[in-house]
């Protein structure tokens, strides 16, 4: 790097003139401004399949006609032909990613160009045409396309600085070197050492006003501009997983356990609202309660977590549908209310079989699709009590104990794939599940938890007070954050869960007195 810097001295000595260029400006009077923060559009109530986000204040200086101007821009290919911004994607309805990676000889160019050269098959697989643009002639894109390698098909040249001085992009030291936001370039400096294994001084351009010229990205939707970015200096550009994320159609997703009166219910209802294409599944006998889900938005089919074959045949449907699975809501799962002592262990089987191992069973199907578009999340619900455990529901405790350790696991192993994992960890959420229980404790004859059985069957509907969070509500809120650009590790929500998270931090024996006293504990038999 030193030597590297030593190189360009001389470069960066010499005075920076404006290009010589005898091209006019595309725009009247002076160039359009770009924000240095991200802007986005926002969804508007006519249209409901805009990408969700938020809209700068500032947005009013690129005007309606941004894409006609750029547009008019005529840049040239690796190999010399001259094009036409207008001609590099489908002015209707495609998706096209521009990225202005500066001259041709910055390091910065080639570690962004590195960067994106990695994150193609992720671009392609979303059917996005990547445009990355470099100051310079076509024989110095040429020499990158060779050296970095970098894919030429997606390589362009701007000699004059055109598309650059139509969008208002700086050049020069006092406004690119200078800027404080360049000391980022030190956070990426393994990912700058490694870009330029082959780099070569040559691709600078010989005009040497292009040295130090400021880069951006934007995104555009058939010819409306869905977000453009400014470098903020020499060692700054937008994150590739924000793009990204802006960039992806409708999110497609999977969610199991969606018969009526449960939460995946309304999950389903949520994620549609936020115009994802919904895959809403439960076990043979239940399809009839997801009737009302049928939508444009929702997909209804039959999907049993305890069976492989099921399983399996549920996620190639649905790639075979849509080419890919974004979102995984692993969401299924039944109560198991009773002593311990007294429980059957077939009960304690089923439990674990469908809350926890059937989680995992969809996991290991959908992974194999999420690794090769080097994206995806996997929500995984999990419960309160999957932190501290209570009385007469140990079985279902555990399973959620489980479901908690192997959350944990996942978010890291998954990680090199560009795979997230999240937990949701609910409190009491009204639903379904209370009433399961209560039908499935109506048969049992405790042995020696006779006395305790109003106390047992005060614990099966324990979630379902006048408290409870509304499911509508709940669901909302999980989808917001499932969906948003960086979304947390855990989604803690719903009544109770402060309670529980005061109990979690608590000493055993105040844990246990708590218990004791709430489930009638506290009595000899």
């Amino acid at each position: 790097m030193a030597m590297m810097i030593q190189q360009n001295l001389p470069f960066l000595l010499q005075p920076i003139s404006p290009s010589t260029s005898s091209s006019p400006r595309l725009f009247p009077s002076k160039p359009l401004s770009l924000p240095s923060h991200p802007i986005t559009t926002v969804r508007s109530p006519k249209s409901k399949n805009q990408i969700r986000s938020t809209r700068a204040a500032s947005t009013s200086g690129f005007g309606d006609n941004i894409t006609d101007v750029l547009g008019e821009v005529t840049i040239f290919t690796a190999t010399g032909e001259p094009v036409m911004f207008r001609d590099l994607w489908d002015q209707k309805e495609g998706m096209a990613v521009v990225a202005l990676l500066r001259h041709f000889g910055c390091v910065c160019c080639w570690e962004l160009a590195s960067a994106l050269k990695e994150s193609k098959p992720r671009f392609d697989s979303a059917d996005v045409k990547l445009i990355a643009v470099g100051v310079g002639t076509p024989n110095k894109a040429r020499i990158l396309a060779e050296r970095l390698p970098f894919p030429s098909d997606c390589l362009y040249a701007d000699p004059d600085r055109k598309a650059y001085d139509v969008l208002g992009l700086y050049y020069g030291i006092g406004r690119t070197f200078f800027n404080p936001a360049s000391a980022k370039v030190f956070s990426r400096f393994e990912n700058i050492k490694k870009a330029l294994k082959n780099y070569t001084i040559e691709a600078t351009p010989d005009d040497r006003s292009s040295v130090l010229q400021q880069g951006g990205m934007l995104v555009f939707k058939g010819k409306q501009l869905l977000y453009a970015r400014k470098d903020e200096g020499t060692g700054d550009h937008a994150p590739l997983d924000d793009i990204f994320n802006i960039c992806r159609k409708a999110s497609v997703v999977l969610i199991t356990g969606c018969g009526k009166g449960g939460i995946g219910y309304e999950y389903c209802k949520a994620f549609a609202e936020q115009n994802c294409h919904v895959f809403a599944s439960d076990i043979p006998h239940r399809l009839n309660d997801m009737t009302d889900l049928s939508s444009q938005n929702i997909d209804t089919l039959e999907l049993d977590v305890t069976s492989d074959q099921s399983v399996a045949s549920a996620t190639q449907k649905i790639i075979s549908k849509c080419g890919r699975i974004d979102v995984l809501i692993n969401n299924a799962g039944i109560g198991s209310t009773g002593p311990l002592a007294e429980l059957s262990l077939d009960e304690v089987k089923k439990a674990y079989e469908i809350n926890t191992l059937g989680g995992l069973r969809l996991v290991q199907q959908v992974v194999p699709h999420m690794a090769s578009q080097r994206s995806g999340m996997i929500v995984n619900v999990g419960s309160v009590v999957g932190n501290v455990s209570t009385p007469w529901a140990g079985s279902y405790c555990a399973s959620k104990a489980a479901v908690h350790s192997m959350t944990n696991t996942l978010r890291l192993e998954l990680k090199p794939f560009g795979i997230n994992v999240a937990l949701v960890v609910p409190g009491a959420v009204k639903s379904s599940l209370g009433s399961h229980n209560m039908e499935k404790l109506a048969n049992c004859d405790w042995k020696l938890y006779g006395e305790y059985k109003e106390a047992i069957a005060e614990r099966a509907g324990a979630s379902q007070g006048g408290k409870a969070t509304d499911a509508t509500i709940f669901a909302r809120h999980v989808a917001k954050k499932v969906l948003s650009p960086r979304p947390p590790k855990q989604i803690v929500f719903g009544h109770m869960t402060g309670l529980f998270a005061v109990l979690s931090w608590s000493p055993l024996w105040v844990r246990d007195q708590f218990f004791t006293n709430r489930f009638g504990l506290n009595k000899k038999v």
